[in-house]
């Protein structure tokens, strides 16, 4: 039946075989880049009812924001939008690596070929270095 009711919104200009291959084609969405004259540089990666997360470029680093949907964006409205990513770049870290040196140390782990040999304590000693910077990340403010 749906083969039938296809081809009656086609009237004919298609074959069956092109509308049976058409019906069961999956369409992955692909991001969308769109760019006008007065609009800034921008990609839809996702689209919600009548919004869409749209990424754009801030200091060089990629930004995602969420905007009411609309052909084109000029970069006001893209910084008006709800931030949809986190600038990791702007997360202060507290690794140290006279502490990952000590922690590897700790662990037996004097030389490259130590590490090579034992990479099991190599990640134990970065796991404890960073562990800091874990917390850090976890408790992070939105506000970034």
């Amino acid at each position: 039946m749906r083969r039938i009711d296809a081809a009656m919104r086609y009237k004919g200009k298609k074959t069956m075989k092109e509308i049976d291959r058409n019906m069961f084609e999956e369409k992955e969405e692909q991001p969308e880049e769109r760019k006008d004259k007065s609009s800034a540089d921008f990609k839809v990666v996702g689209t919600h009812g009548k919004s869409q997360t749209v990424e754009f470029m801030e200091d060089g680093e990629p930004v995602r924001v969420i905007v009411p949907t609309k052909p084109s964006y000029s970069k006001r409205d893209l910084e008006a939008g709800i931030p949809a990513s986190f600038r990791w770049d702007k997360l202060t870290m507290k690794a140290d690596p006279k502490q990952l040196a000590a922690n590897l140390h700790k662990r037996d782990i004097w030389t490259l070929e130590d590490a090579q040999k034992n990479t099991r304590a190599v990640l134990s000693a970065i796991q404890e270095t960073y562990g800091v910077d874990l917390a850090a990340i976890l408790t992070a403010k939105k506000d970034r």
